[in-house]
């Protein structure tokens, strides 16, 4: 079927748009039903084109003025991908996970808040007594019968040298000069001698070193010097203290310039060798 020209066009050509179904002028047959019914369903056909363009470009806007509206909510990451919320997320029901069922905080038992009671609840007896047990087998095998085993008592002064010069940031000084009685604190020279300092300082150790390889070949690894005592420091915390369910973790660089395979570098950072 074809339909007349005149029936798109007006008698002006292509510039006069005809818009309605009939006749142009009277020189023109007269329509069929058949051809209006066609131009109908054209014309039904056009308009729905248009509404689908006009639909898109309303949802285009419509999409916009939702970015709009929620852009103040988070802000994007260095790697563009990452939404930083800077309004607290709605809240809904949590995850069983992400229950605490525990009150946070100390442990029941924390009586006091003194600092030897804080030491005790993290260095707990038994790893007082692994480290000195592993200080006296090092000692023997050093110093043979010349030395002197290690107690309870000045394991934990020796311990509190190091807590001692930590707060008086005296840590980067020659250990010469701590003892010294011009430089020094006397504090410091009533806790042992220079010499006993340094003896149990040669002979730090953290566990039988007569099964450390084969504990090494096992599931400790790497870790076999310090995993135990590592192990009930960690046990300790999480008897002692309940996190809270808002726990910031943070790392950090320990500067160590001396032999361990857990050294790295990392030019960045101020002290460029550490733990």
């Amino acid at each position: 079927m074809s339909l007349p020209v005149n029936l798109f066009y007006g008698a002006g050509g292509e510039n006069n748009l005809f818009c309605g179904a009939g006749r142009v002028s009277d020189e023109d047959p007269p329509l069929s039903d058949e051809d209006i019914d066609a131009f109908n369903d054209i014309s039904d056909a056009s308009d729905y084109e248009q509404q689908i363009y006009t639909s898109d470009d309303d949802m285009n806007n419509e999409s916009d003025s939702e970015n709009d509206e929620f852009a103040h909510i988070y802000k994007l990451g260095k790697d563009k991908v990452t939404k930083w919320y800077t309004e607290c997320p709605r809240s809904g029901r949590k995850s069983q996970h992400n229950i605490v069922q525990e009150i946070a905080g100390l442990h029941n038992a924390f009586s006091s808040h003194s600092e030897l009671t804080a030491f005790n609840f993290s260095i707990t007896d038994r790893i007082i007594e692994k480290i000195f047990e592993a200080i006296n087998q090092r000692g023997s095998n050093i110093y043979g019968e010349d030395w002197k085993d290690v107690n309870r008592v000045e394991l934990l002064s020796w311990l509190g040298f190091h807590i001692r010069c930590g707060i008086n940031k005296d840590s980067p000084r020659h250990i010469e000069e701590l003892f010294s009685t011009k430089t020094g604190l006397p504090i410091y020279r009533a806790t042992m001698s220079r010499i006993r300092f340094q003896q149990i300082k040669r002979c730090i150790r953290f566990d039988d070193m007569n099964t450390r390889m084969e504990r090494k070949s096992g599931e400790q690894g790497r870790l076999a010097p310090i995993y135990e005592v590592f192990q009930n420091f960690v046990e300790a915390c999480q008897v002692n203290y309940k996190a809270s369910e808002y726990v910031t973790i943070d790392e950090s660089l320990v500067p160590f310039t001396g032999r361990s395979r857990f050294k790295v570098y990392m030019p960045g950072k101020p002290e460029k060798y550490g733990i």
